[in-house]
């Protein structure tokens, strides 16, 4: 199962991104989830990190990390999802 989350939150809107999109995906077997997982599509993510190289993003942090920290958390949980240098198939 597959669905798409836009979100908001103080600091997308402190950025000027709200609204971001993220992915989950969720595996049930016997009625009970085994597996989920959420991930930001590539695109989302480059958005995020232009947004994070304005002056405006001095001292935002995201999910109690600063911008850096947060993208390349969010590329390692996308890659590991949706696979390295794939497009955006999901």
């Amino acid at each position: 199962m597959r669905w798409i989350n836009r979100e908001s939150n103080e600091s997308y809107s402190k950025l000027n991104i709200a609204r971001v999109q993220q992915n989950s995906e969720v595996i049930v077997r016997n009625g009970k989830i085994i597996s989920w997982v959420n991930y930001f599509p590539p695109g989302e993510i480059a958005r995020i990190e232009q947004a994070c190289s304005s002056p405006q993003a001095q001292g935002v942090l995201l999910n109690d990390q600063r911008c850096s920290e947060f993208i390349e958390q969010a590329k390692a949980q996308t890659a590991s999802v949706i696979g390295v240098g794939t497009s955006e198939k999901r």
